[in-house]
């Protein structure tokens, strides 16, 4: 820890910000190639961890000549088994895509290579590491908008859901580590599996039929999560769907689909999931829900469509037996939306 910190201080002392790690970009990668082929695996991990660190380091974008160096040195420390700690990589490589979209945009084989790498990395079984990786998928899948990866990930963490939401006394499933898995890492794992699959909703280049059959089948597939209690589980739900409705509120072709019904159906399914099983519980929740109500009169008052009538009712009810001052006003506004 003594010589850590030594070089600790003289790194802050002598250098001038994350420009620095660029300026010595190549250095750093050359090390890095060396000590990823090593045999003791503590070298290996570290190693990744400080590729994982060079790309945090590197400013909010990065040049071509940067993102192809880093490159080959984070994939392979992508590579191999799960360790603890491998999460931190594999955020790395989603701030990497976002930093040089420009690198894999120009390079089909490079982009099919992290695709092939994020779903890979999101079938590990490793429960601890799971909850993250799934978390990963989804923003993978935000970013990436020029592919389609919804089956892929509905084949994905359909099965897990499922399984995750059993009966309790059926999920005590062990780690990698031997550990079993606890409530707060079931939780976030159906949580980020739910965000996931939300995230996988692309407006670009599908069909209104095949867009109302995929929101469709996510709803079905979050409607048992609803019923856990869970606040993290609810509030991911909710969220997930406040994004949704805040992309569907865009689409230019929206009052078209609300005059024909064509989402009628859709918008009741995600209406119910709001105001059913334990969605009243806390205060947070009952705010974030809320929020999604405003989202979801701005889109029905688009239209004329017989939900109105409806969401008015539930929204007046819920008003009526809502304690806090703030939520009621947030029900207000829904309310005012829907009048108009």
């Amino acid at each position: 820890m003594h010589v850590k910190q030594l070089f600790a201080s003289s790194w802050d002392e002598n250098v001038g910000g994350s420009r620095a790690v660029l300026l010595y970009l190549e250095e750093i990668v050359a090390l890095a190639k060396h000590s990823l082929n090593a045999a003791q695996w503590e070298i290996k991990h570290t190693t990744s961890r400080a590729v994982a660190d060079a790309v945090l380091s590197c400013g909010n974008e990065l040049n071509l000549t940067s993102a192809a160096l880093l490159w080959p040195v984070l994939n392979d420390a992508l590579g191999g088994k799960t360790w603890e700690g491998k999460e931190r990589v594999l955020d790395a490589f989603i701030v990497f895509i976002q930093k040089a979209p420009h690198f894999w945009k120009g390079n089909a084989s490079v982009a099919r290579d992290m695709e092939k790498l994020v779903i890979r990395e999101s079938k590990r079984r490793n429960v601890e590491y799971r909850r993250y990786a799934l978390r990963d998928l989804g923003l993978f899948a935000e970013i990436r908008d020029d592919i389609d990866m919804y089956s892929d990930i509905l084949d994905i963490v359909a099965p897990i859901m499922e399984d995750l939401l059993k009966d309790e006394t059926e999920m005590d499933i062990g780690s990698e580590f031997g550990d079993p898995l606890s409530g707060t890492t079931r939780d976030a794992t159906v949580a980020n599996a739910i965000s996931a699959l939300f995230l996988t909703i692309n407006f670009n280049n599908i069909s209104r039929r095949d867009l109302t059959m995929r929101l469709t089948t996510i709803l079905q597939s979050v409607s048992k999560a609803v019923l856990t209690g869970s606040m993290v589980i609810q509030a991911a739900i909710i969220k997930s769907e406040k994004l949704l409705l805040e992309k569907l509120y865009k689409q230019d072709a929206i009052v078209d689909d609300l005059s024909s019904g064509q989402l009628d159906r859709l918008l009741l399914d995600l209406l119910l999931t709001l105001y059913k099983g334990r969605m009243d519980g806390t205060e947070q929740i009952r705010e974030l829900r809320a929020d999604v109500t405003v989202s979801l009169g701005k889109i029905l008052s688009q239209g004329a469509s017989p939900l109105i009538a409806f969401l008015k009712d539930t929204v007046t009810k819920a008003r009526a037996d809502e304690r806090s001052s703030k939520i009621q006003l947030t029900l207000d506004s829904a309310l005012e939306c829907l009048e108009q």
